[in-house]
């Protein structure tokens, strides 16, 4: 059930939620600065491949934004009136005032919050995940700065859906006309055909979130 929780309790759940994460991680922060123990604790997640999604209110400084950039299976966007805390994996979701710079910093300020469990509290549960999903939705719509889908690529890539050649950038991933046909329903995780990098047949395991297969992710980062 729901729990009131301070400053300790924030950072300890916090790990043990970006720990047993299976699927996916939420991070919604106002600012964002990653230590190297919680930047262990992302990549001990990434390679067990779980979807790694990260919101900022603050524009991250350039060391940030470097070891999320190094991160596979992560998107991450920005969003410059967002002052939201949320962290969230599938099971457990903490909400309240803690930023995630704070986290890094081991809680010099005092803390409070809410964490709830899922399938405990599963109404509040469901209204915080819709919301955040809202956020990243909203991003996905340009309302946000998308960080990935703005950086400057000469390379080449190829539509996750037909194969056609575009620019690689993995903001937009897609051909104008099977993004229309895609963006009709919105699925992020619909799984498509092919890799955006190499363009080669994915047997489902790319999408329109996560476009790149997976051992094709480090060398990606070079033409990013």
């Amino acid at each position: 059930m729901a729990q009131f929780i301070t400053t300790k309790r924030i950072t300890a759940e916090l790990e043990d939620l970006i720990k047993k994460a299976d699927k996916a991680i939420f991070l919604v922060s106002y600012n964002f600065q990653i230590a190297d123990e919680y930047m262990d604790l992302l990549e001990d997640a990434a390679e067990r491949n779980v979807k790694i999604h990260v919101a900022s209110g603050l524009e991250l400084n350039n060391d940030t934004l470097s070891k999320i950039k190094s991160l596979k299976n992560v998107q991450y966007c920005q969003f410059p009136n967002l002052h939201a805390k949320i962290f969230m994996n599938g099971k457990t979701c903490l909400i309240g005032s803690m930023n995630f710079s704070e986290a890094s910093e081991r809680n010099k300020n005092i803390e409070c919050g809410i964490v709830l469990s899922n399938p405990e509290d599963d109404e509040l549960y469901h209204e915080a995940a819709n919301e955040v999903h809202r956020i990243f939705r909203r991003a996905k719509k340009n309302e946000a700065v998308d960080r990935y889908s703005t950086l400057p690529s000469d390379s080449p890539g190829y539509c996750i859906r037909c194969k056609k050649s575009i620019p690689f950038n993995i903001g937009r991933p897609m051909c104008y006309e099977c993004y229309g046909v895609w963006d009709f329903y919105g699925d992020p995780t619909y799984p498509e055909k092919y890799c955006h990098f190499s363009g080669e047949y994915s047997n489902g395991d790319t999408n329109i979130e996560f476009p790149v297969l997976n051992k094709n992710w480090k060398k990606s980062q070079n033409v990013l």
